[in-house]
């Protein structure tokens, strides 16, 4: 019986044994498996594969910009609006009249002609060689006007033999401290300021210094 057990004992212990060494080679032929796969890996190199000729170009993304072109936003909206110098309006002397131009009531100045002005072109007239007169008791047209740069010049016709010569500039808005004729205190804003001169028979008779503003209607 003692005998029996030990032989059973023994072919236990072969079969675990054998068992073991059986798992061990499995794992060691699967380890070595795995290196060899991870071995060819390495090797393989990539294939290069010949692209067809005359491939069209691809699209630029991104253009170049040069350094000085500023970025604009696609939202962003330029609006420029230019301040046009028009010189076309009434104007008066301000403060007393000077000795001489008691009689000066104002100038008038027009660059445009409103006979076609219309909602279309928004009333605004077409521009036309300047023109005008100098008003007094009389009528005084234009018979030289020059307007340049903000620079201005003009001469009179002459009624009577009396004539009137300017030579000045326009001037951004000046505010001055006049009495009117009757003493009372106002303010006027000069936009425009020169010599002026009468004239009588090709003589000077009366000259001064004078600033202009626009005469508003009421």
């Amino acid at each position: 019986m003692k005998l029996k057990n030990y032989v059973l004992r023994v072919v236990v212990a072969l079969t675990a044994f054998g068992l073991c060494v059986g798992l061990f080679e499995i794992g060691r032929y699967l380890t070595a498996d795995s290196h060899l796969k991870t071995e060819e890996l390495r090797t393989i190199q990539p294939v290069e594969k010949e692209l067809p000729e005359n491939l069209p170009a691809k699209p630029a993304v991104f253009a170049l910009r040069d350094e000085q072109t500023p970025i604009i936003s696609p939202t962003e909206t330029e609006e420029k609006t230019e301040y046009k110098f028009d010189a076309e309006n009434e104007y008066y002397i301000i403060g007393k009249l000077p000795k001489g131009f008691r009689d000066f009531e104002s100038l008038n100045i027009v660059t445009r002609d409103y006979a076609n002005a219309s909602e279309e072109n928004n009333y605004e007239g077409m521009p036309i060689p300047p023109k005008g007169f100098f008003l007094t008791k009389k009528e005084f047209n234009f018979t030289r006007i020059n307007i340049a740069n903000q620079q201005i010049a003009f001469e009179t016709e002459a009624k009577k033999g009396v004539s009137y010569q300017f030579v000045g500039e326009f001037v951004e808005e000046e505010a001055i401290e006049a009495k009117d004729k009757d003493g009372y205190e106002y303010t006027g804003y000069a936009v425009l300021k020169g010599r002026l001169k009468k004239m009588r028979d090709g003589k000077k008779i009366a000259e001064s210094e004078v600033k202009f503003a626009i005469l508003h209607g009421c």
